[in-house]
């Protein structure tokens, strides 16, 4: 379950190092929000990547020591209607744990560029950001919304999974690139602080008083 204050949704766990795909118009104005695992667990979460075009954000947990649950990730591009379904989320924030919907795959639907999965299965508020998952135990979709009005019946939809793979390779290489980025610069730290201390035993070896380490001089932007 995902948190905020005013609102609350589902996501899924696509990475044991703690990134959560969920839907962005449940943290649209916010940068942090809360993650709340089936499992048990209460984690603090940062938006670490948006598509507002198809509704989908990225948030990071940090959990360490705590075997996350990862959901593997199908190919959107293999179904077919007619495929049997399960929606998983958080249903109107009902207690007794995440509610799970059978359906099928109704349509497939395409906006602005945007591969929309169609299904009967029930879609309440709470869902958004939760998966679409198949027959196989792969998710194939994340629900974001559905239709209601009188006479409406039975269609939720959901970004195929597919679509969703661009966003979540774009803010890995990026978290990589910055880790890389941070190591880079605590080497360069440490080399630094190594040739002040053998200055400094050199300086003492001539009977010069040592220098003092600036932390300010030296630190790293």
């Amino acid at each position: 379950m995902v948190e905020v204050e005013d609102s609350m949704g589902s996501g899924m766990i696509i990475d044991k190092s703690g990134y959560i795909l969920t839907s962005n118009h449940i943290v649209e104005d916010v940068q942090s929000a809360i993650v709340i695992l089936k499992e048990g667990g209460q984690f603090p979460g940062e938006v670490i990547g948006r598509d507002e075009l198809r509704d989908l954000a990225i948030i990071k947990i940090s959990a360490s020591g705590f075997d996350l649950p990862v959901v593997t990730l199908g190919n959107s591009d293999k179904l077919e209607n007619g495929e049997e379904i399960i929606a998983i989320g958080y249903s109107l924030n009902l207690e007794g744990g995440a509610t799970i919907s059978k359906g099928i795959i109704s349509a497939f639907r395409y906006s602005d560029g945007v591969r929309f999965i169609q299904t009967d299965a029930a879609i309440n508020p709470g869902n958004s950001g939760g998966p679409l998952i198949n027959i196989n135990a792969e998710t194939i979709g994340i629900v974001t919304f559905k239709f209601v009005g009188e006479g409406v019946e039975g269609m939720g939809f959901a970004i195929a999974i597919n679509d969703a793979k661009p966003l979540i390779a774009q803010v890995k290489k990026r978290e990589q690139t910055q880790k890389q980025a941070e190591q880079e610069k605590q080497d360069l730290l440490a080399l630094e602080k190594e040739t002040f201390r053998l200055i400094n035993a050199a300086r003492e070896n001539a009977g010069v008083p040592p220098t003092k380490w600036d932390d300010e001089l030296y630190r790293l932007s």
